[in-house]
């Protein structure tokens, strides 16, 4: 698309494909979780493969197994915020989840619906 010809990416990490979402999530996702209750405002925009395709591995490292037998980022992170959250006396916690589907971005804590992305020059 034309957003992005005009635009460079860069990456914080690229990983082997034998390494685990616990490999990623210590890496990744647990040091943003430490500073968020520094202060800290924090956001973790996971992608695997952007706009992968089916199988890829998307759903997985962010999610886990049904079973519980892999935890994906959303898990292992709340067991550190809830851990968190226990040492400090009169934190509370909000938090979103949203998908970007085809170039839409929907509220999954809120029946998918539809969310107008608005971009704020601060």
């Amino acid at each position: 698309t034309k957003y992005i010809e005009e635009h460079s990416f860069t990456f914080d990490n690229v990983f082997e494909a034998d390494q685990n979402n616990n490999d990623l999530y210590e890496e990744c996702v647990k040091p943003l979780v430490a500073e968020t209750f520094k202060g800290a405002k924090t956001t973790c925009f996971g992608m695997t493969c952007p706009y992968g395709q089916t199988g890829s591995g998307k759903t997985f490292t962010m999610m886990g197994t049904r079973d519980g037998s892999v935890s994906g980022m959303y898990t292992l992170a709340a067991y550190d915020i809830i851990d968190l959250l226990e040492a400090y006396e009169g934190l509370e916690l909000y938090l979103s989840f949203y998908e970007i589907y085809c170039g839409e971005l929907y509220d999954l804590l809120n029946k998918r619906t539809k969310v107008l992305c608005r971009e704020d020059a601060k």
